[in-house]
């Protein structure tokens, strides 16, 4: 029972139903375990998480995006966590089915959210599910951010 837990952290914490069957998963005792709290069944459709993932990286991806900017270089340590409720997420311009942060049904464009900053891509967005890579993050916050954050950020990236 161990191994179904194991197979979503070796994923990044987060994994497709799909993907645990290909594992070898029964849809069954996925389900114990989503019902039992040990995973987190409702982050979007057909996805699941451990309830250890990051508040902030749970609520990009319920959105339907990943941390981008100011919040994916936070996660990444390349500055502390912002105090204010702001959350940058990145999409591919095809991203859809957008939903609000704490609802999986409710569609965002029917509830705007005044504190999420999209940050819409063209080109292929790097980095993992949970965030853009530090690069990407860096590149983004030049583009939404006032210099002397910005270059706090690009000279944090320079010293890793």
């Amino acid at each position: 029972m161990i191994k179904l837990v194991g197979d979503i952290h070796r994923l990044g914490g987060i994994a497709s139903k799909a993907e645990l069957l290909r594992l070898g998963h029964d849809a069954d005792l996925i389900r114990l375990y989503s019902d039992s709290g040990r995973l987190i069944r409702k982050i979007r459709k057909g996805w699941y998480c451990t309830p250890e993932l990051e508040p902030q990286v749970f609520q990009a991806f319920r959105i339907g995006g990943r941390l981008g900017c100011v919040s994916a270089a936070a996660f990444h340590g390349l500055m502390p966590w912002p105090e204010s409720s702001e959350l940058h997420v990145a999409f591919h311009r095809q991203d859809s089915r957008l939903r609000t942060r704490t609802n999986p049904h409710a569609r965002l464009s029917a509830n705007p959210d005044p504190d999420l900053v999209p940050h819409w891509s063209r080109g292929r967005l790097t980095g993992t599910r949970k965030a853009v890579s530090a690069e990407e993050a860096v590149e983004q916050m030049c583009a939404c951010q006032p210099t002397p954050v910005s270059r706090a950020a690009r000279r944090a990236l320079s010293t890793r």
